[in-house]
């Protein structure tokens, strides 16, 4: 802030006192904070949804700054503020390991400084189904259903 009465113009008038000035400065780059897998979609489990957390809002993220190994991305969407972002990811093989990683510069803040780039996720991905043997050592079996509980809580019927 400039004091009044402190210069003088060409006619010989003082100044008058300013307004305060102020700047912010931001060099610091936006990071990703988090990058975690969400619980399948029992409705679509052939995505694989994974939540990217910003330290910061950011920017112009798109699908390409995003690399994916063993599978494809089908969508990103912002889903708080700018700062997080869902990722929803179709994996190319029935059983593979799919890696994730937000590259470097693959969007920017407020102040325009370009993100870092993240660590990388990695998610196990099995879609094949298990295979049940039943099998019995009598030699007269009876026929019956028996129910069976899964640990996500699915029931299963099967013969004994």
């Amino acid at each position: 802030m400039a004091q009044a009465d402190k210069t003088r113009d060409a006619a010989g008038n003082f100044n008058l006192p300013s307004s305060v000035f102020s700047q912010l400065y931001d060099a610091e780059r936006p990071g990703v904070e988090s990058l975690n897998s969400l619980p399948l979609d029992i409705l679509d489990s052939n995505v694989i949804r994974v939540l990217i957390k910003f330290t910061e809002p950011v920017y112009a993220l798109s699908a390409e700054k995003i690399q994916v190994t063993n599978g494809s991305v089908t969508s990103l969407r912002e889903v708080n503020d700018n700062s997080e972002y869902e990722l929803r990811i179709e994996p190319s093989l029935e059983s593979t390991d799919v890696i994730i990683r937000v590259l470097d510069s693959a969007c920017f803040d407020n102040a325009m400084n370009p993100s870092t780039q993240s660590a990388e996720l990695s998610i196990s991905y099995d879609r094949e189904y298990p295979t049940v043997i039943l099998f019995t050592t009598s030699s007269n079996p009876t026929v019956s259903f028996l129910p069976i509980s899964s640990p996500n809580e699915i029931n299963f019927w099967c013969l004994a």
